[in-house]
């Protein structure tokens, strides 16, 4: 059975347990793009999308507002993680 949870690099990938609101509120940025997975930050959830050589995260509250949006490489350097 399909429970709609996919495994990621980074976390879960929940689109589908995503509200269409969420969903819709990071459409604009991933005009021309790819959504490559979806994280769960604490009550938000964060869109990690592909354009242009460059993955960008944009945090969404479950009703649907960005919140922020930022570069996954500098994100990930500040972690201390590899760079993809």
């Amino acid at each position: 059975m399909d429970t709609g949870l996919r495994r990621g690099r980074g976390g879960i990938n929940q689109r589908l347990q995503c509200a269409a609101a969420v969903q819709k509120a990071v459409e604009p940025d991933a005009k021309g793009g790819t959504i490559v997975r979806w994280e769960k930050e604490g009550e938000n959830y964060e869109a990690v999308i592909e354009k242009d050589g460059k993955q960008t995260g944009v945090e969404v509250t479950a009703d649907g507002k960005v919140v922020s949006r930022h570069d996954e490489s500098k994100e990930h350097k500040e972690k201390g993680e590899k760079g993809e």
